[in-house]
């Protein structure tokens, strides 16, 4: 008689296992399905403010006080529209490739015999994608090298205000909180919108805040803003670029620049702020 139980029991226990585990289960797909859901909402809600923006970039390279080099770039980029006139803003690493050569001047081989040399670009033509796929000419207003952003608006008023990000309705983030990227494809795949899921990874305070995306938000590209799970604006992916100097033994080279690049988010506040010194238009 006291086997019959003892066997019920464990198929018990075993049916009340299976239970827990397919409860699990359903948890995790819960979560799966409520983040594609938030993540889907969040691009529907916010893509048209994401746009393309073509441009070709003028670069100029003195030496010596000569100009050893003169040359045109065709390049693409991802700007966020932050105004219904057509204000936006992107990476200023993405519009000025000098600011990067630039933290080599003097730095190089050679020492003092290597000769001064001044890197400049300006970006000559600039066409901003707006949606439906509306091309309207752009123009350069502001540039902040501190935060590395570049601010454009269409050289003439749009007949219509366009969706934009209102930088005041922003969110503060932690560490390990999940964050939403859109970004705009190339021409190969009709510059549809790309939308990315990743979590913070560090937070840093000072000089000012700034946060540390993952791997799947860095992939997401310069000028991808991030979002909330709940669509609040987050900030913008731009770079952090620090140079500096390497003291080198005699006889090697002298003063070899050490540069420290990692791409972050920089708050709406900042940007916020930044935008402010734009000038208005026609001033």
């Amino acid at each position: 008689m006291s086997r019959f139980p003892r066997k019920n029991s464990r198929a018990a226990v075993f049916a009340a296992l299976l239970s827990l585990a397919a409860l699990a289960g359903t948890r995790c797909s819960l979560k799966a399905i409520d983040q594609k859901k938030q993540a889907g909402e969040v691009l529907h809600r916010w893509s048209p403010a994401v746009i393309t923006v073509k441009m070709v970039v003028t670069t100029r390279v003195v030496v010596g006080g000569r100009e050893a080099n003169r040359g045109e770039s065709k390049s693409q980029a991802t700007a966020l529209l932050i105004d219904p006139s057509g204000l936006a803003v992107l990476p200023l690493s993405l519009t000025d490739p000098s600011r990067i050569a630039n933290l080599f001047k003097n730095q190089g081989f050679g020492g003092e015999d290597v000769p001064d040399y001044n890197v400049t670009s300006q970006v000559t033509d600039l066409k901003m994608i707006l949606e439906e796929g509306r091309e309207v000419p752009g123009q350069v207003v502001l540039r902040d090298k501190d935060l590395d952003l570049a601010f454009i608006r269409p050289v003439d008023p749009l007949p219509r205000p366009v969706s934009a990000v209102d930088l005041s309705q922003s969110a503060s983030l932690e560490v390990m909180d999940e964050v939403v990227f859109i970004n705009r494809l190339g021409r190969v795949a009709n510059r549809v919108p790309a939308v990315f899921t990743d979590t913070i990874q560090a937070k840093v305070t000072k000089p000012r805040t700034f946060y540390i995306p993952g791997y799947v938000g860095m992939e997401a590209g310069l000028g991808a803003p991030a979002f909330t799970c709940d669509g609040r604006f987050v900030g913008l992916v731009v770079l952090r670029i620090l140079g500096g100097s390497i003291p080198m033994s005699p006889g090697l080279y002298y003063g070899l620049t050490s540069l420290e690049i990692i791409p972050i988010i920089i708050p709406a506040e900042d940007i916020l702020e930044s935008a402010k010194q734009a000038p208005a238009r026609g001033e």
